[in-house]
């Protein structure tokens, strides 16, 4: 029997904030006792946003029309079948504007 990968860290760390109009970079981090390789899909507000891939992370920039609070959720797996999944909300705000 082998082992379920597991997540260990997701950036935007869960009720963390988010300006609009402003890059932010999602990361996951996640492992396996076996070792086996891991494939991430990302997925914003339930809808997949990045498909299954090596890759553990994707830029996001966040629209005015995106303000509120947003879920993020990161699904690992690996080749043998073990999977499991993570969700953080982060709030999209406006960005501070800066004094003159």
């Amino acid at each position: 029997q082998g082992s379920i990968p597991a997540i260990s860290s997701e950036v935007a760390a869960d009720g963390s904030k988010t300006y609009a109009d402003v890059a932010t970079t999602i990361v996951a981090t996640a492992s396996d006792l076996e070792n086996d390789s891991i494939q991430y899909r990302i997925l914003l507000d339930g809808v997949v946003w990045v498909d299954w891939t090596a890759g553990a992370s994707a830029l996001w920039t966040p629209t005015l029309a995106d303000l509120g609070v947003r879920l993020i959720a990161v699904q690992v797996k690996d080749d043998f079948g073990g999977s499991t999944s993570q969700s953080v909300q982060t709030y999209v705000v406006r960005a501070p504007v800066p004094p003159p």
